[in-house]
């Protein structure tokens, strides 16, 4: 798919979404733009969210005629600033299934029972350790008596230890992904940070590289998480190896002009978040898996154990947003403590809060489940080279759901 605008166009609206990143992080102390892989430009100055409302309008109409990919494409992208806009301005929530397709191009489905149990049961069988590979000293239910067991023995401390943590599994698994994707990526070249907030998220990764700053790993020790022996081999191949991967090599196409500079800006709110969360998410399972070597880096048990309890919440929590969302808290919530018996109550009210209340996380926060499964689903399905092309065509080239489902169809 040919992603080029017109120059002016392009300028246009990387500008737009400067000035109004600046208004966001100067007036409401918030931002629009995590990763900024375009040319630097000064942008416009905004004296309120009016005036980006008048300017949105006014772009929108701009590329309401043209035709091809990638103005599809961008007509996708500001349909969903203009419904994230909508939702931070008026304060009360549309319906979900409007808010999920406009800003992530997606429908919220609820996930089959029976596709939870399997993944329940395969959980259970990690946890009970028949090979002893865990080394514990009882198998593990998988109930709240169990959720205090699984504390005792995964719980692992904060602070430098995570961070080299993080060094050791980024050694591991960094050059082996991108040998097999044909790119390179420097670990020394993202700067780790610690941050203590009150969010759903254990990392968040950005960076204006346009600028000449760094790739940032921001690594939450907030007392909302508790970190598991295991956690950060699998946040690695979500972080660096997904993430930090794919925007390097986005930067580089946008240097290259095979991209126009206004699809190197990314921000939470775009439908391009199946994308790059369904690809960071499958990281995890498509690389350790591979069965194209004949020596193998495998993950470490514990990290076995946390991928699959992972998979497991994201389904679960795929239906409790839909519920909490069309149904009210008091559907959601015993649906939710009934099923996510390895997370606190203090942590499922948290989850609820954000996906019902947060104008950002009410359509982002909905997109890991259906993106890690349709991922998993079409990369399940072949194999050896055939896999890997299609994972570099994944990494390399921004695309919205119905383009990635395109793709999938066409390769498997």
């Amino acid at each position: 798919m040919a992603l080029t605008l017109p120059p002016e166009l392009d300028r246009q609206l990387v500008r737009f979404y400067r000035g109004w990143d600046y208004l966001e992080r100067s007036t409401f102390l918030g931002s629009v733009i995590d990763f900024d892989l375009a040319d630097a430009d000064e942008a416009p100055v905004f004296e309120s969210r009016a005036a980006v409302v008048e300017e949105l309008q006014r772009l929108r109409a701009a590329v309401s005629g043209m035709v091809g990919p990638a103005f599809d494409f961008v007509r996708a992208r500001l349909a969903a600033s203009a419904a994230y806009l909508r939702a931070v301005q008026d304060g009360s929530p549309v319906p979900l299934r409007d808010y999920v397709l406009e800003t992530m191009g997606i429908e919220p489905m609820p996930i089959e029972e029976t596709r939870i149990k399997e993944s329940e049961s395969r959980l259970k069988a990690l946890l009970s350790d028949k090979d002893r590979k865990l080394g514990l000293p009882a198998p593990i239910p998988f109930s709240r008596k169990g959720f205090e067991l699984f504390q005792q023995e995964f719980q692992t401390g904060t602070g430098e230890n995570l961070k080299r943590q993080f060094e050791y599994f980024c050694d591991k698994w960094l050059a082996r992904l991108c040998t097999h994707i044909d790119t390179t990526l420097d670990a020394s070249s993202i700067a780790v940070e610690f941050a203590r907030e009150d969010a759903y998220w254990k990392n968040w990764i950005s960076g204006n590289i346009a600028a000449g700053q760094p790739i940032t790993l921001r690594i939450n020790v907030h007392e909302r998480h508790v970190w598991y022996q295991g956690a950060v081999e699998i946040l690695v191949l979500h972080e660096y190896c997904g993430h930090a991967v794919q925007m390097a090599l986005w930067q580089r196409a946008v240097r290259r002009r095979e991209i126009s500079g206004f699809f190197g800006i990314l921000t939470v709110h775009f439908p391009d978040q199946f994308l790059l969360e369904g690809l960071a998410e499958s990281v995890a399972h498509f690389l350790p898996d591979d069965q194209s070597k004949v020596e193998k880096t495998r993950l470490e048990k514990k990290s076995e154990v946390v991928r699959e309890l992972h998979r497991y919440n994201l389904m679960v929590l795929n239906n409790v947003h839909i519920l909490a969302n069309d149904r009210g808290l008091d559907a959601a919530r015993p649906y939710a403590k009934q099923r996510l018996l390895f997370t606190s109550e203090e942590t499922i009210e948290r989850e609820l809060r954000d996906r019902t209340k947060h104008p950002l996380f009410r359509s982002y926060q909905y997109v890991y489940a259906p993106a890690k499964e349709a991922f998993l689903t079409a990369l399940k399905q072949v194999s050896g080279e055939k896999q890997w092309s299609l994972v570099r065509k994944l990494y390399r080239t921004p695309m919205p759901p119905v383009q990635v489902r395109e793709v999938f169809a066409r390769s498997i």
